[in-house]
Parts: C-alpha cells; sequence; structure tokens
C-alpha cells in the first residue's frame, strides 16, 4: 500500500497572468522546499506537472508530516514582489503499479480527483488516509469529517476529511465538489400544464442567453414545482452539481449565504465569511443553484450579483414574488394554468385543459371514483375558472371532493376563502390554506402599500389608473408607487387596453382575500360608496357623449368597465344603498345596453330601479327627469325584445312624466319611441302622426338652439325621428318620400359623426330601395349599415342588415345565397334575444319561403346550416369580397 501526496498551488493561472516573469523561477523554488520536506519524511517525488507535485510515501503519517512542513515552508519564505503563495493538498492510501519510476492505478486517479476538491488552503485527506492518522494521530493534529461527497467521474460517494494543525492556514472546510446529500426534494406526481415553459426554460438556460433567471409570480401559481422540474431536467447540463436550497424559514436576508453554503457543504456556512466561502467553494465549476423563496430576503440580491460576478460557470434560478432587480436578470413570469373562456364545455374537451387535469389528478387523490361527467362538467369548468386557474387552489378545492360534490364545492367558493384550506401535510405551513399563502405576500408590504391592495379590492374586473387614485382618495399618497409595489409583489397584474391604457386587476382570489382584510378594517363601506360614485360619473359622461363623434370609444370603455357598473349598480340598488344614485345610472347606461344590444340585463337593471325610487309628491325634481329617462330608456329594449305592449306602456310614462316637466327634447324623444312601438303594432297611422309631431318638436328645438355638432344639441335625436319617419313611410309605401327623408337623416347623422347614428337610415334606406325594386342599389346600402352596426357591436341592427342581404339575394334569383344569410340572421336573433319587428315578420317569412320554394330541402337546410355556422365577424369577411 501507498500513500499518495498531491501538492499544487492554488490560483496559480492567476498568479501566471500576473508574475509572468517571476513565476518561473518561483515554482523552481517551490519545487526544492517540496523536494527537501518530501525527502526528509522519506518520501519519493516521481513526478512534477506544471505546478503540481507527486510524492509517495510508505507510510500515511510520513505523509502527514511532510505535508505540514512543506505548508510551513511555503508560507515562511520570502517569495518575491510581496507575492502569497497558497498551497493545497491531497492525500489518499491504496494499491498502485509502479514502474518507469511513476505510479499507475486507481488510487492514483482517487488521489488527483480528491486534489481538485481542495480550496487554497486545504490538505484533504480520503477515509483510508483518516482512519490511519486516527488510530496513532501526531500532536496538535485533528480530522474534521466534511461528510460525503461525490468526486468527479467516481460513481459513488465517499466521506472526505479535512486536515487541521497549527502549520496549516485556518481556512473553510467547503469543498469545490457536490456534497452528496440530498440536494432537491423529489416530486411524488408528474408537473402538468407545464411542458412547453420547461422547455422554453432549458434552451434559455443551455443557450447561455442568461445566468440568472427569476420565475416570478404570485404565491400558489408553481414556481418551486417548476423550478424542481427544471432542475432535474438540467442534471445532465449541470453534472458538477444541481442545489436546490430553500429560503423560505429563513427570517434574516444575513443568512441566506451562510444558509446556501451549510446546504452545498453539511458542517459549514457559520463561520467567517460566506459569501467568499461560495465563491470559493463554487470557482469555476459549472453549477445551477436554485434559490427558493427569495422575495422576502431581497436585500441579500446584492450578494447573488457578487457570487456571479466571481464564479464564471455559475447559474442561478431564483423563485420570488418580487424580481432582484439586478443587471443580467431575466425574468420570466409563471402564469396560472390554462382555463376555458366559459363553463359550457364537454368533458372530452374540459380535460385537455391543463387546470381541469389538475383539479381531476388531485381529486382522484382524494375520490377514486371521481370522473368528469356531462352532469358535473359546468361545475368543475366554474370551479377552474372561478380559481382562475391557480395550481394550489386547484389542489386545494379538489381535495374537498372526498366530502362535497363540484356543484356543491362551487357553490360554497364564493362565501368564503375558508373552503380552500386543509392542504396535504407535506407542504409547508404557508401553502396549507390559500388565505395563508397570499398573506405570506401581503405580510411583505408596507403600511402604505397593505392599504392601497385592500383598496383595489373593490374593484370588479380590475380599473385604471385614473380610477384607482379618483377611489382611493387621500388615503394612499402616492398610488402609482404603490401599485408598482404590488405589481412586484404580483398580488396586481396589469394588462394594456385596447385604447393604449394599463389596466390593473387581480386573480379572484387574491382579491377575495382583500375583501376580508378590507372588512377586518372596517374600509368596505367607505370605498363601496366612492367607487359607485365613480362609476356613476362615468356613465353620466358617457351618456352625454354616446351620440357624438367618440360614440365607439366610450361604448368600448363602457363594456371594459361592465363588471365595475355592475357592481356599484348593486351596492345601490340591490343593496339599496342608494337608489337615487342607481337610477340615474340606469338611465344613462340605456343607451349603451340598446346600442351593444344588452337587452336583457339592461331590461333587468332598469326596472328594478325604477321599483326601487317609486313617483311621490316629494320625488325630486331630478329624480322625476330620471325616471322618465330610465322609461324611455326601457321602452326602447322593451320594444327591442318583442315586448310592444310594455314597451308603449314603459313610453307612455315617459311621456306623461316630461310633459309634467315641460321638457320639448324628451317629449320628442318620446313621442319617436312611440312612433316606432305603434309602428310595430302595424298601426301606420298612429305611427306616422307621433313622428310627425315629434319632428315638428325636434326641428324648433334644434333651430332655435343653433346647434352644429352632437354634444348637448337636438342632432342626434333629429337623425334618429328622421329614420323612424322614412321607416313609417316605406311601411305605407310611399317609397320615394321615404327614400328623401332617410336621405336627410343620413346627412344629420353625418354631422352628429356617430357611425351608428349613419348605419340606422343607411340599412333603413337599404330596405327602402329594396321595396322599391331596385335590390343592386339596396345591396350597397346594406353592407354600407352592416358594417357600421358590426364596428359599434350592435348586433341587433346587424341582424336587419343581413335580412335585407338576403331580400336582395332573393331578388337576383341567388337562393343559396339568401337561404345561407337567413340562416345567418336567425341564429344572431337566437343568440341576442331580438324577434323580428312585427311589421318585417311578413316579408322576412316570404324570402324563407321563396328559398324554400326554389331549392331541394337538403340544398336549403345546408345553406341555412353554412349561414348558421358564421360571425359577424365572417360575415363582414364576405360582404368584403361580394
Amino acid at each position: 500500500m501507498v500513500t499518495f501526496l498531491f501538492v499544487d498551488v492554488a490560483g496559480s493561472t492567476r498568479l501566471w497572468l500576473e508574475h509572468p516573469h517571476t513565476m518561473p523561477s518561483i515554482l523552481r523554488r517551490l519545487e526544492e522546499l517540496i523536494l527537501a520536506a518530501a525527502r526528509a519524511h522519506a518520501g519519493h517525488l516521481f513526478k512534477t506537472v506544471g505546478d503540481q507535485a507527486c510524492v509517495a510515501f510508505g507510510d500515511a503519517h510520513s505523509a502527514v508530516g511532510a505535508v505540514l512542513a512543506m505548508f510551513k515552508d511555503c508560507a515562511e519564505h520570502p517569495w518575491p514582489g510581496d507575492i502569497e503563495l497558497q498551497l493545497r493538498a491531497a492525500l489518499h492510501t491504496g494499491s498502485a503499479e509502479y514502474r518507469d519510476n511513476d505510479y499507475f492505478g486507481l488510487a492514483v486517479h482517487h488521489v488527483a480527483r480528491l486534489l481538485t476538491a481542495a480550496q487554497a488552503g486545504q490538505v484533504l485527506l480520503s477515509a483510508s488516509v483518516a482512519e490511519l492518522i486516527r488510530a496513532s494521530p501526531p500532536t496538535s493534529v485533528t480530522i474534521h469529517d466534511l461528510g460525503r461527497h461525490q468526486l468527479r467521474d467516481f460513481p459513488s460517494t465517499e466521506h472526505i476529511f479535512q486536515l487541521r494543525a497549527p502549520e496549516l492556514p485556518q481556512v473553510s472546510s467547503l469543498l469545490r465538489t457536490v456534497a452528496a446529500h440530498p440536494q432537491r426534494p423529489a416530486q411524488p406526481t408528474r408537473l402538468i400544464g407545464r411542458d412547453h415553459d420547461v422547455a422554453a426554460l432549458i434552451d434559455l438556460i443551455q443557450a447561455g442567453a442568461t445566468r440568472l433567471l427569476t420565475l416570478s409570480g404570485p404565491g400558489g401559481v408553481g414556481k418551486t414545482r417548476l423550478a424542481l422540474q427544471l432542475a432535474d431536467d438540467l442534471s445532465d447540463t449541470f453534472p458538477e452539481g444541481v442545489v436546490f436550497v430553500s429560503l423560505a424559514e429563513l427570517a434574516d436576508a444575513d443568512l441566506v449565504f451562510p444558509t446556501v453554503a451549510a446546504t452545498l457543504q453539511p458542517g459549514t456556512g457559520d463561520k467567517g465569511d460566506a459569501l467568499e466561502q461560495l465563491a470559493q467553494a463554487i470557482g469555476a465549476r459549472r453549477l445551477l443553484l436554485v434559490l427558493d423563496n427569495f422575495e422576502h430576503v431581497l436585500q441579500a440580491a446584492l450578494g447573488v450579483a457578487q457570487l456571479l460576478a466571481i464564479c464564471p460557470n455559475l447559474v442561478i434560478v431564483v423563485t420570488s414574488r418580487s424580481t432582484l432587480e439586478l443587471r443580467g436578470e431575466f425574468e420570466v413570469e409563471v402564469l396560472p394554468l390554462d382555463v376555458p373562456l366559459h363553463v359550457h364545455v364537454p368533458p372530452e374537451e374540459l380535460i385537455h385543459f391543463p387546470a381541469a387535469e389538475l383539479f381531476l389528478r388531485r381529486a382522484l387523490a382524494r375520490n377514486a371514483d371521481f370522473s368528469i361527467t356531462i352532469d358535473n362538467a359546468p361545475s368543475i369548468a366554474g370551479i377552474i375558472r372561478r380559481l382562475d386557474g391557480l395550481p394550489l387552489a386547484l389542489e386545494l378545492a379538489a381535495a374537498r371532493i372526498r366530502t362535497l360534490s363540484p356543484q356543491q364545492l362551487l357553490a360554497r367558493m364564493d362565501r368564503s376563502l375558508d373552503i380552500l384550506s386543509g392542504g396535504l401535510r407535506d407542504l409547508p405551513p404557508r401553502q396549507q390554506t390559500i388565505r395563508s399563502t397570499i398573506a405570506w405576500s401581503y405580510d411583505l408590504l408596507s403600511e402604505a402599500d397593505q392599504r392601497l391592495f385592500r383598496a383595489l379590492t373593490i374593484f370588479a374586473g380590475g380599473c385604471t389608473l385614473d380610477a384607482a387614485e379618483a377611489v382611493v382618495g387621500d388615503a394612499v399618497p402616492d398610488v402609482l408607487n404603490g401599485i408598482d409595489a404590488l405589481l412586484d409583489q404580483h398580488l396586481l397584474r396589469q394588462r394594456e387596453q385596447a385604447d393604449g391604457n394599463a389596466r390593473y386587476w387581480m386573480l379572484e382570489t387574491i382579491r377575495a382575500f382583500g375583501r376580508e382584510m378590507l372588512t377586518q378594517h372596517g374600509e368596505l363601506a367607505g370605498y363601496q360608496a366612492r367607487h359607485a360614485a365613480y362609476y356613476a360619473n362615468l356613465a353620466a359622461a358617457a351618456s352625454a357623449e354616446l351620440a357624438g363623434r367618440d360614440q365607439t370609444l366610450w361604448l368600448d370603455r363602457l363594456d371594459q368597465e361592465s363588471a365595475n357598473v355592475r357592481q356599484a349598480l348593486g351596492w345601490a340598488i340591490i343593496d339599496q344603498q342608494s337608489p337615487l344614485l342607481g337610477l340615474q345610472m340606469a338611465a344613462d347606461l340605456s343607451r349603451f345596453w340598446e346600442y351593444r344590444s344588452h337587452i336583457r340585463e339592461g331590461r333587468q337593471w332598469i326596472e328594478a330601479a325604477l321599483g326601487a325610487v317609486p313617483a311621490a309628491d316629494d320625488t325630486p325634481t331630478t329624480a322625476l327627469m330620471n325616471r322618465a329617462r330610465a322609461f324611455n330608456g326601457l321602452g326602447n329594449l322593451c320594444w327591442l325584445e318583442g315586448d310592444t305592449a310594455r314597451a308603449i306602456e314603459a313610453h307612455q310614462e315617459a311621456l306623461a312624466q316630461r310633459r309634467s316637466l315641460n321638457d320639448q327634447r324628451g317629449i320628442a324623444s318620446s313621442l319617436n319611441n312611440l312612433g316606432v312601438s305603434a309602428m310595430a303594432m302595424l298601426r301606420g297611422e298612429d305611427s306616422l302622426r307621433y313622428l310627425e309631431e315629434a319632428l315638428s318638436i325636434v326641428r324648433s328645438e334644434n333651430e332655435s338652439s343653433g346647434a352644429t355638432t352632437a354634444a348637448g344639441s337636438t342632432l342626434s335625436l333629429l337623425s334618429l325621428v328622421l329614420n323612424n319617419l322614412g321607416v313609417a313611410l316605406q311601411i305605407q309605401g310611399d317609397y320615394a318620400r321615404s327614400t328623401e327623408v332617410l336621405l336627410e337623416s343620413i346627412a344629420v347623422a353625418e354631422r352628429v359623426g356617430s357611425p351608428l347614428a349613419v348605419a340606422y337610415p343607411t340599412n333603413s334606406l337599404g330596405w327602402t330601395t329594396l321595396r322599391a325594386g331596385d335590390a343592386r342599389g339596396a345591396a350597397t346600402w346594406f353592407r354600407t349599415g352592416l358594417r357600421n352596426y358590426a364596428g359599434m357591436g350592435n348586433s341587433s341592427g346587424a341582424v336587419s342588415a343581413i335580412e335585407g342581404l338576403a331580400g336582395v339575394a332573393c331578388t337576383l334569383g341567388d337562393w343559396h345565397t339568401a337561404a345561407r344569410w337567413l340562416g345567418c340572421a336567425g341564429r344572431l336573433r337566437e343568440v341576442i334575444g331580438v324577434p323580428i319587428p312585427p311589421y318585417m315578420r311578413a316579408i322576412v317569412a316570404e324570402y324563407a319561403e321563396r328559398v324554400r320554394a326554389n331549392l331541394p330541402a337538403d340544398v336549403v337546410e345546408a345553406g341555412y346550416a353554412e349561414g348558421r355556422a358564421l360571425s359577424l365577424h365572417d360575415v363582414l369577411g364576405l360582404i368584403g369580397a361580394t
């Protein structure tokens, strides 16, 4: 048996670069010192390679004596230029073959690999040497157990020891190898829905695009699980080690690097400069370090930057709810799992959504008989949508399947976050309930940011910066910077609206937690009132603009804010917190509901608002005016829904109220609507009488106001009355005067600048032209009207234009096209709940009869089916090609 001592100069490459002219003489002198020490202890220097010396001894004690002498002589020697030469050494006892003045065998490779694990100043011993020395230790020599480690190219782990003595420098116990104890927890379940993410992240790291990757996202989104999968899949890319360190339990950022050091090398990390020890231990090795849960120790971020600067081949993956804000950091936001757009998804399609798959797999772990069926699929889709596809929330919800059906679980989810508790015992405490997971991030916020977070939960479906600043008010002095802090913690999310403004919103589970906090702090009632007031003002502003050139902008804005508007209406009307405010909002929004074809919803809100504010002797004038406006809007919606009797009743109420208030413009509007209702009842003479009176009043009002623009004028009403009069004349068969009146309506509408104002008379002129016998001329008007209607999102108008195109096709004998347009129109009316107006029913029925009379039944059905499959977008594409 031979004891081998390999010794070299730590950092020799750096010394060569810094002292190229003196290093040859230094190494010659060092070899002399090593040779003298070896001979003094009966050693044989059998080889030198560069700055490395290889010495063989007959026993381990001689080798230890020699290495102590070498280190002492090197430390005491006056090297030129004040150069500090640091040695490192390794000792191993084993068998080897000696020939040609050299040694061959596994023992030689063993000591060579052991030397590569040593830091500057360290003397490492294999277990064979340590056992021999411990049997009879030299004076003042101790042996320190460094644990089990994997040496490069060796298949199994082994114990490594460090020699300590007064002759040796006091250095770290960290090694330049990775400890062999488990470095990352094994995962008991398969990662679901992240295959694309994992592949993209692997490509990113393997391509060298970044050395600091931060996986960010809200609590419970699966950052840790994704990082662990990434670490597993990259183990071959980092053969020198993949190390996972959880920082969740640390209360102090100063403990980060001691903890990492202790994980990398057990028994270290509590002495000296842990960051420096880490840097020495890692050196130039290609190592992947995963730092989990960094958000509460962000003060240690600069240390991460320093570590990366010192260790050129180190790659760090961080999971954090906040970014580290370092140069070179590459942030990847971990998003919730995909969920369906709606709840009506067949089971065989639902299971392909990752959120549904995760829910199913976790539910099966609690109830082996569970499955997704036709009956429970809508509830399951509702659950995963309600939880925004957040993996932790899905797992906690699925755990309830043992005691609750999906239908019961969904019903309870709106009541409290308590249903999302009772996680598995091997999860960290902060992940036992969804509440504690979110509280972890909430507790990291400043007091001002906590107030802002609570306040922003008052919004439904998100908000703009302007809305946040208006509703939050003085409670938070700097809303913009506060929003930035919430975004950084992923308690808030941001997307760009169609108008280019940023919109901020929350995952529903996070918002539910915030609402609990808002209630606990006694702030809910105050913010509800401020929220309702803000959206009441928005509705009032929109009402004034919906007849003007910015009509599309305001319709889109109200669509964007629909959830907030509903919440404000519910608070004011349903909760009876401010019925007068609710009535005002309902009146202001009536035109929006009409133009966007939200017929049923609008009718329900207006009926509720009118019921909450009945007319009485002491009713304020403003409220009476709002009641009149609300009845006016209600009548229009009832007419569109085909409830003509209720439409007439509502318009008569509005007219009576407006006559009592001497509201001339309002009177004209009510007369116009009564004219349309009479038209629907096929009372042509009554219709003309109402509309002629309305036209007389509105012309007089328009002339007296000298209006030239839509805002605050009667121009939009004038265009509308002219349109309806043109339709009434058309029904009476007076096509010449109908055309004249409709062309004037178009001219006035163009002055108004509203696409919808132009769409009405344009489409009506298409019908007049068609009934007058000019099918090709009518087609031009219908296409123009259809484009305007579709552009405004007005499906009830668009469907009339499509039926007009069916009439054009019938007139031209293009029966298949007519069948397609009729199928499309029929399906669209079913979707929006708007029937064919009574005065048009016979005309459209005639088109259908002519199609069936001229085509085989199967061809008719195929044409209808083709049309029913068309979206409004498809229709626009078809008319653009004709």
